[in-house]
């Protein structure tokens, strides 16, 4: 189970944002295709790596630069190593030994690119291990030749790094635009400009196959559907998060001293780094947000459900949201309280 949480951008709102890291345990950058890092997401990733949360980079919206800026492959290509470039040269600023190297890198599947809104993504690993079993060759050495400056001869058959074909000296694709944005970029002028029976066909060879009323949609909803049955984003969204975010057992060890304002020694701040179930410990609000009751009403059932629960958490009816993060300084009510 992945835990998700979205927090405020604005500028005014940073302390909120940050009370809001201590629940987490990794970040998922999300980032224009076309706009590139603005000063909002720079200011968020910069507090989630000095809170030691370790990044993992969406490029979002590669659509509208495909249809509404009419952006070229090279072009695409072009802003997706901008925006790579942007978002490590922030993280190369962050030196930590406990976090290490956390650079994110398409090669390495920590970079995923797509429409959150049409709810299609792909990394560039997916597409490797496709090719790997089309072509019966190693899935980890395609995916270092599909990105960079890497070219594939369609004559000659060869890999070479010239962007020119052995065989014929004529110029040729990239390889990452030959062959994971040529597929994306073939089935959307298809679906956007040709016929049904040509849009049933290639939606047909790909392992989409339209029910007739879909086939009655119009051709933007139409786009959406094919796109998120071709490269459904939860799938590598997940696998991403899963595999490269770490858990919250192995996130503690390093992040404990960041949020747990109390000795580092007591039963709280080990219980915490040792994700201990059976172990003491306190809650975190991370969010209070004002009901119908006053809010001195609020806090007074926090600090009861504290005392009561004592190693429990959970929800508080009103909007008091408790989570397994931790802080001390509940201990001293508690006891004016008994």
């Amino acid at each position: 189970m992945i835990n998700l949480t979205d927090p405020p951008t604005q500028g005014d709102l940073l302390s909120e944002t940050n009370a809001i890291l201590h629940a987490n345990d990794g970040v998922l950058v999300v980032v224009d295709c076309v706009e590139g890092v603005n000063a909002q997401s720079e200011a968020v990733l910069r507090h989630a790596l000095m809170a030691r949360m370790k990044p993992v980079l969406f490029i979002n919206r590669v659509d509208h630069a495909m249809t509404v800026y009419m952006l070229k492959k090279e072009e695409v290509y072009r802003c997706f190593r901008w925006i790579i470039d942007q978002v490590n040269t922030i993280i190369s600023s962050y030196k930590d030994g406990a976090l290490g190297d956390v650079q994110v890198s398409v090669r390495k599947g920590t970079v995923v690119f797509g429409s959150g809104l049409d709810g299609w993504a792909f990394a560039l690993t997916q597409f490797a291990e496709k090719y790997a079993q089309k072509f019966n060759v190693d899935a980890e050495k395609l995916a270092d030749r599909l990105w960079g400056d890497r070219y594939f001869g369609p004559v000659s058959k060869l890999w070479n790094k010239t962007g020119i074909d052995s065989a014929n000296g004529q110029p040729i694709e990239r390889s990452f635009n030959m062959f994971v944005l040529h597929p994306i970029y073939k089935l959307f002028d298809c679906v956007l400009n040709k016929t049904m029976d040509d849009v049933t066909i290639l939606l047909e060879k790909v392992g989409v196959p339209l029910t007739p009323s879909e086939k009655e949609l119009e051709r933007r909803q139409l786009l959406k559907v094919a796109m998120k049955r071709f490269l459904p984003a939860e799938a590598v969204l997940l696998e991403m998060m899963a595999t490269h975010l770490p858990s919250p057992a192995k996130a503690q060890k390093y992040r404990a001293e960041f949020f747990y304002e109390g000795p580092f020694d007591d039963p709280y701040a080990e219980s915490i780094r040792t994700s201990d179930p059976e172990g003491s410990l306190p809650d975190n609000v991370s969010k209070v947000a004002p009901t119908d009751r006053n809010m001195a009403s609020d806090l007074r059932a926090l600090v009861e459900y504290m005392c009561m629960s004592r190693g429990k958490y959970g929800l508080i009816e009103g909007g008091l949201v408790l989570t397994t993060s931790a802080f001390s300084g509940i201990d001293a009510q508690c006891q004016e309280r008994s």
